[in-house]
């Protein structure tokens, strides 16, 4: 397929939400920024990039933000084809007779969030993590919300609200504009919430998936093959960044290797037995899950908390007791027990990460 990521096959799915995972430097980034910028160019609408911190924001706004463009910079000056050379004339032109530019700026910057392209608003860095901010601001003409690395690299409680931040970022941009949402991610790991929300959570290499909901098709989901970038791998593997990986034992980013931890064994699996229900334990930001025992009693089932359940509601910590919620500190010592025995199935990575940070164990 070349050596960089190739957005024709996911685009062709023509979906609103388009999400690729794959090996860290293939290009994702660099090409749904260049697809902002030629829609910008030819018909000026806007674009929005999501990125994890609002510290990131201040770093791609150094020195008027040179390194955002910096890769397009050197892509439309020694890459380019003469036809994208042509198109994409003003970001280079430095006689742009429309240009709008404050003293020791240039043509192309970033200044407070805002992205000028030869001059004018093209868009908007925002921060993920900011996403509260966003609510009283509204944007307009805009096309494209890029959600940039959204599978962090450490989990936390904070890791499980990823999803409804993201959910406020796009209500707060899109509104009722209709947008294209690229969501790109390395492929750290599958154990993921907002993977497991898009019904995304066990993609494997080379699958593309799309998801429907009652007006039709809504997401796709690409897990990028390696295989299918051979060029690229050769060379990302003899640089030097790449060889030091591979020193260090660092380069699952690379390989498309997952780590979980929760291996197949400890998953309930295609048959599960019958079980009984016991109770529903929560924690911080409300995040729960149900127990259940197998009716041979040998196992206990940790699952995700769906249903109405609002009586046999019990948290490990009392500062999270309420009028429904009643503490249970030993439920914690029966959970932990069963767990060291190897007595615990767990349906879907997520509520193994959601137990993993309610016993308060290492994630």
């Amino acid at each position: 397929m070349g050596m960089y990521y190739n957005y024709r096959e996911i685009d062709g799915y023509q979906t609103p939400i388009r999400v690729i995972l794959s090996r860290r430097g293939l290009g994702k980034t660099f090409g749904a920024l260049m697809k902002c910028v030629r829609k910008h160019v030819t018909t000026g609408k806007r674009f929005v990039y999501v990125v994890e911190t609002e510290e990131m924001i201040d770093e791609l706004s150094q020195n008027h933000g040179e390194k955002f463009f910096a890769g397009i910079m050197d892509y439309l000056e020694n890459k380019a084809s003469a036809r994208e050379r042509k198109l994409l004339a003003p970001l280079i032109d430095e006689e742009t007779e429309a240009a709008e530019v404050t003293e020791g700026e240039t043509l192309n910057h970033i200044r407070g969030g805002v992205i000028r392209i030869a001059g004018n608003t093209a868009g908007y860095i925002v921060a993920f993590n900011s996403f509260a901010k966003l609510k009283r601001n509204n944007f307009r003409d805009v096309a494209y919300i890029i959600v940039d690395e959204f599978i962090p690299e450490t989990i936390d409680v904070r890791s499980l609200k990823n999803a409804y931040k993201i959910v406020s970022i796009v209500q707060s941009v899109a509104r009722l504009q209709n947008v294209v949402i690229y969501m790109l991610a390395n492929s750290i790991r599958v154990n993921d919430i907002v993977l497991e929300r898009l019904h995304l959570a066990n993609l494997k290499p080379g699958e593309i998936r799309v998801v429907k909901d009652k007006y039709g098709a809504l997401v796709v989901g690409q897990m990028v093959n390696n295989a299918d970038y051979a060029e690229f791998d050769v060379e990302a593997n003899k640089s030097v960044s790449g060889r030091l990986a591979a020193l260090m034992q660092e380069d699952n980013l690379e390989r498309n290797e997952f780590n979980t931890g929760l291996k197949p064994e400890m998953m309930i699996g295609d048959h599960p037995k019958q079980s009984s229900f016991v109770a529903c334990v929560v924690g911080i930001n409300g995040e729960s899950f149900r127990i259940h025992v197998t009716k041979d009693l040998e196992e206990t089932y940790i699952l995700e908390d769906y249903g109405k359940n609002v009586r046999s509601r019990f948290c490990l910590d009392q500062k999270f007791a309420t009028p429904n919620v009643f503490y249970r500190p030993d439920y914690r010592d029966y959970l932990l027990a069963k767990y060291e025995k190897g007595r615990i199935r767990f349906d879907t990575p997520s509520t193994y990460m959601k137990f993993k940070i309610i016993l308060r164990l290492e994630t």
